[in-house]
């Protein structure tokens, strides 16, 4: 709803003419709106010499209802009516003397009606930045399109069409995203080395640690002969009749303490990096057959005797079990637990203690 006042001071030949209108405009619905207005004309001198309310009565006054009827594409049509509400008689005066002079006319009639039918809008609709995009279509109404044939419908220039950083003026590649001269880099085997430092263009590197930087796929890595797919030791030069490892050393004899071979605290079972130790062990003795072992297990001096050596005795088994579960024959280990007994270091210390906790091999054949 909107309201509407206002009004105008005239001054003709001496006459002060006031003129004022009250509007009223309301739309329930969009197709409709509906209006009413009242408008009048006075003289001030009707209020200020020999002032008389039949003056003032015969004013002009009017009032005005219509309605406009909107319609899609900007027509609508305008229906308003027009009547007097001042007295039957009204005469416009003006130039009030005492002597009576006075006139009269009848310009407009008593009662009247408009009908209308039209249309509102805009010709042609704005292109801020002549670009060819309407305004309400572009969303850089203020920046020209560059019409360079990528994404040319939504108004905006676009500098950098990949988005990769470099300007489409100086981008060798301007629809492709890469780096320096805005083209990407070749990579024909797709290994991530680029062609141009790539030995081997169309045969991927095989990403193994060895020379993967060269862009080729290395086959045999030791260079012994044995293809990396079939070398049980692809990163040790060995030999063909022992699938690509080298034959073993012979355990010799004296003591050899296998460091790294640890167990779970105050426990009897392998950590899983002991393995690895072990199965060395295990491939010299299968490649020596003649070699007996004595596997000793030593603590520290912490806890009880018997704790101790009970302890020791289940983790110097626990590593024959394992050789024996590998396929090495029980009658060439011998297991025995010697608890705190014998200490290579001194128990006084973490240090020391903890290379007391040991596992030590004796060959005794």
């Amino acid at each position: 709803m909107h309201l509407n006042a206002g009004g105008v001071v005239g001054f003709t030949r001496g006459t002060t003419a006031l003129t004022g209108a009250l509007g009223v405009e309301f739309s329930p619905a969009t197709i409709i709106t509906l209006f009413t207005e009242v408008s009048g004309e006075s003289r001030l001198k009707f209020y200020t010499e020999k002032f008389d309310a039949s003056y003032v009565n015969n004013d002009p006054v009017r009032h005005s209802p219509g309605a406009r009827f909107n319609f899609p594409s900007g027509l609508y049509l305008l229906l308003a009516g027009d009547f007097s509400l001042s007295d039957k008689s009204a005469e416009l005066r003006s130039n009030w003397k005492n002597n009576g002079y006075r006139y009269s006319t009848n310009v407009l009639p008593r009662y009247g009606m408009q009908l209308t039918f039209g249309w509102s809008g805009i010709l042609k609709e704005p292109d801020t930045d002549k670009d060819g995009i309407i305004d309400k279509n572009d969303k850089c109404p203020n920046d020209p399109e560059d019409k360079d044939g990528f994404a040319d419908d939504d108004g905006c220039p676009d500098p950098d069409n990949d988005g990769d950083g470099i300007p489409d003026i100086l981008d060798e590649c301007p629809l492709q995203a890469a780096k320096c001269s805005g083209c990407p880099v070749l990579d024909a085997d797709n290994d991530g080395i680029p062609d141009e430092n790539d030995k081997c263009p169309n045969e991927p590197e095989d990403k193994d640690g060895f020379e993967d930087s060269d862009g080729c796929p290395d086959y045999d890595n030791d260079g012994d002969g044995v293809d990396d797919l079939s070398d049980k030791c692809p990163g040790v030069k060995g030999l063909p009749e022992n699938d690509g490892c080298p034959k073993t050393q012979e355990i010799q004899r004296g003591k050899l303490i296998l460091s790294g071979v640890t167990f779970m605290s105050g426990k009897a079972v392998l950590n899983s990096n002991s393995y690895t130790i072990l199965d060395q062990v295990y491939e010299s003795l299968n490649e020596w057959h003649e070699v007996k072992l004595e596997i000793q297990g030593h603590t520290d001096n912490l806890g009880s005797d018997v704790v101790n050596l009970k302890l020791s005795q289940a983790r110097a088994e626990a590593v024959r079990d394992y050789l024996i579960q590998k396929g090495i024959s029980p009658e060439r280990l011998r297991a025995i637990g010697y608890g705190k007994d014998f200490p290579i270091a001194d128990n006084t210390t973490a240090a020391g203690r903890e290379k007391n906790r040991r596992v030590e091999l004796h060959r005794i054949d």
